[in-house]
């Protein structure tokens, strides 16, 4: 579980960053384009890879699978490098997907169903045949990536091993997505689940309760969910003054 602990930080920058155009050497890693034929194009990813991945040959790592990037994947690299350091997880390597068409990808109606063809039939056979992983994963998101993490989970949530929901919303439809009949949460391996809203985002928080009962009546104990409400802080609150008085 330790693998877990570090990505229940980062789910709290600004998404306007997502959209942004980013110099070249904004981010160090490695660009890889991918030739997708499920969406017709060629998608960038970034790969961020360990402290000394090329000097030992014989260590696999887990991967963690990241929305929108480079924004949300640098930042995430950076505190699973710290906290690695510091013994409190293990290395891994952060496979960031590009922003680019968010709007689309990511929404259930739209193009969610190929994008997240794309990232098992593709991505995920793309980074095991060029670098050394091992049978661990993880996929977070933030925000509308939120949104696509729970999608992803309901449409099959054998892919990974854990998932990281943060600020995900509306919840009318992910509680949609849950009650529909084709939703099957039997898959016989352990999953698990963490999401958080803030007491003073948009987030109807108790629908965000309803849909943590919802998902254990549907998938009994065989999972764990982690929900999480965080409380209003100063800082949020002085935020909602300046707005309020503009």
């Amino acid at each position: 579980m330790k693998t877990l602990t570090i990505v229940l930080i980062i789910m709290g920058f600004r998404t306007d960053l997502f959209c942004q155009d980013f110099p070249d050497d904004f981010c160090l890693c490695e660009k890889r384009n991918i030739a997708s034929a499920v969406l017709n194009e060629e998608r960038l990813l970034f790969i961020y890879l360990p402290t000394g991945y090329y000097e030992d040959k014989t260590k696999t790592y887990p991967v963690h699978y990241v929305a929108d990037a480079p924004a949300t994947s640098n930042l995430y690299f950076d505190l699973l490098r710290f906290n690695a350091l510091m013994n409190e997880v293990p290395q891994g390597i952060v496979v960031g997907l590009s922003s680019d068409g968010r709007n689309e990808n990511f929404h259930f109606k739209k193009n969610a169903v190929k994008y997240f063809e794309f990232i098992k039939d593709e991505v995920i056979p793309f980074v095991g045949q060029n670098y050394r992983t091992n049978d661990y994963s993880v996929f977070a998101g933030h925000s509308a990536g939120g949104d696509f993490v729970f999608y992803a989970f309901l449409q099959n949530p054998r892919i990974f091993n854990a998932y990281i929901a943060g600020s995900p919303g509306p919840i009318e439809q992910v509680i949609d997505l849950v009650r529909a009949p084709k939703t099957d949460l039997q898959t016989g391996d352990y999953r698990f689940l963490y999401s958080s809203v803030g007491s003073y985002e948009d987030t109807d928080t108790l629908l965000f309760r309803a849909l943590k009962k919802l998902l254990e009546e549907k998938a009994g104990k065989q999972h764990e969910y982690h929900f999480l409400i965080n409380p209003e802080n100063k800082y949020a609150q002085r935020i909602k003054m300046m707005i309020s008085n503009q």
